[in-house]
């Protein structure tokens, strides 16, 4: 018997005979040999393959991080502009219940009339009008004077209710 070592490990056969046994075992052979390259050229793949799918689930893993950042900054930003909308909104309320919930006059007359009476200085309605239009801030300044004037009310008791309506 023959000993013979190849890549699919170690066989023994029979002596050969000229009948026809030698191109069937090199046939034989010459097909493992070629199963064997073509088994470790796919596992040389697969590796190859799971290497660059790690790879690829680490950037995926890299960018879902950072999505999740910019997320989370949205909605900080969205909650923080909420809340300026809202003290914005209270602001623009309080502004319109001082000035504008009370009914307008029309006539011309009636309104120079009040503000030639609402010229004198008040402890409340002398403040600075930075931040409101000239034109809401006379408004203002006539319906306080005209409601001053309508309910008998000092000027200190007149800021008290304009504290209370806002």
């Amino acid at each position: 018997m023959t000993s013979l070592t190849g890549s699919l490990g170690s066989f023994k056969t029979t002596s050969f005979s000229s009948s026809g046994n030698i191109p069937f075992w090199f046939g034989s052979q010459f097909l493992r040999q070629k199963i064997s390259d073509d088994i470790s050229a796919r596992a040389k793949i697969a590796n190859d393959l799971i290497a660059e799918i790690g790879k690829i689930k680490t950037r995926d893993d890299d960018l879902t991080k950072e999505a999740q950042k910019i997320l989370t900054m949205i909605n900080n930003l969205s909650a923080r502009l909420d809340t300026i909308e809202e003290a914005c909104q209270r602001n623009n309320d309080s502004t319109l219940r001082a000035c504008c919930y009370q009914p307008v006059e029309t006539d011309q007359l009636s309104v120079a009339s009040q503000s030639e009476t609402s010229s004198q200085p008040h402890a409340c309605s002398s403040g600075s009008s930075r931040g409101i239009s000239l034109a809401v801030w006379t408004r203002f300044k006539q319906l306080f004077d005209q409601i001053r004037e309508e309910k008998g009310l000092n000027s200190e008791e007149m800021c008290f209710h304009v504290a209370m309506e806002t």
